[in-house]
């Protein structure tokens, strides 16, 4: 019998594990997330529509997708479907389209979906009196190995966003009181 193979429990059984069959998931599991990305990516450039999609480890399964850096859609993805709601909290499904490599679907219904409902706004923080805007688009260290002297990157374009304005104002505070000229947008 291999080692690892078989985990003893408390009332005497044997339980068969495969930390190799485990890691293989894992690894299937992001594969899909990529493609499941690269597929709504694709659906929103065939619309001609300017969508981010926040790729993170918390919302891997349920990214969220931001229209132009100032909304979250009020959509979801399920199995390769990407399903449009009336409301950012548990919503009914107004439209669904199949995210297949040539999606079909109705850009009138989809447009509807996304234009007809309130949408809940995303905050940014930028620096006062620069033009164009520079706003701040994440951290960068003086010791990227021990992650010592910390300080903010602003730039024009990619601007790291918030969801909610009280983490954003917490933000912009701490930029203020580092001798920024910050402010939220």
């Amino acid at each position: 019998m291999e080692k690892g193979r078989f985990k003893k429990s408390n009332d005497k059984k044997e339980v068969k594990t495969n930390p190799k069959r485990d890691v293989g998931k894992a690894e299937a599991l992001s594969d899909i997330i990529v493609r499941r990305n690269k597929r709504l990516v694709d659906f929103f450039k065939l619309l001609g529509l300017n969508v981010k999609i926040v790729d993170t480890v918390k919302s891997a399964n349920n990214p969220p997708m931001i229209l132009n850096e100032e909304f979250i859609l009020n959509a979801y993805v399920h199995n390769f479907e990407l399903r449009f709601t009336d409301s950012s909290v548990q919503g009914n499904v107004l439209y669904t389209v199949k995210l297949t490599e040539k999606p079909m679907f109705d850009k009138n219904r989809v447009l509807a979906a996304i234009n007809d409902y309130e949408k809940k706004p995303v905050f940014k923080v930028f620096l006062k009196n620069t033009e164009p805007n520079l706003f701040l688009s994440g951290y960068n260290f003086l010791n990227k190995d021990e992650k010592l002297g910390r300080y903010p990157v602003f730039s024009s374009y990619q601007p790291k966003v918030y969801f909610n304005k009280e983490k954003a104002d917490e933000v912009c505070e701490e930029l203020c009181s580092d001798g920024y000229l910050a402010a939220v947008f």
